[in-house]
């Protein structure tokens, strides 16, 4: 996967310091395939980088260490 699409939403979740759904973060990259983002998104996780959070009914992607900033 594209280390410059990772970097790309990287530094948009950090800058918005805001949990994200997959949807609203796809249309950041409109010039991305919606696949290549959540593949990018699911590969973040499994790094470490990101970190999915559930509010019990929606699933969020945010930054590990925001866990107690709001959606």
């Amino acid at each position: 996967m594209s280390d410059d699409l990772k970097d790309r939403i990287f530094e948009v979740i950090q800058n918005a310091k805001k949990k994200y759904l997959l949807s609203e973060l796809a249309r950041k990259f409109p010039e991305d395939d919606k696949r290549a983002v959540k593949k990018a998104v699911q590969e973040m996780i499994a790094d470490g980088r990101l970190e999915y959070w559930s509010s019990g009914s929606t699933t969020y992607i945010s930054l590990p260490w925001s866990k107690d900033a709001h959606a």
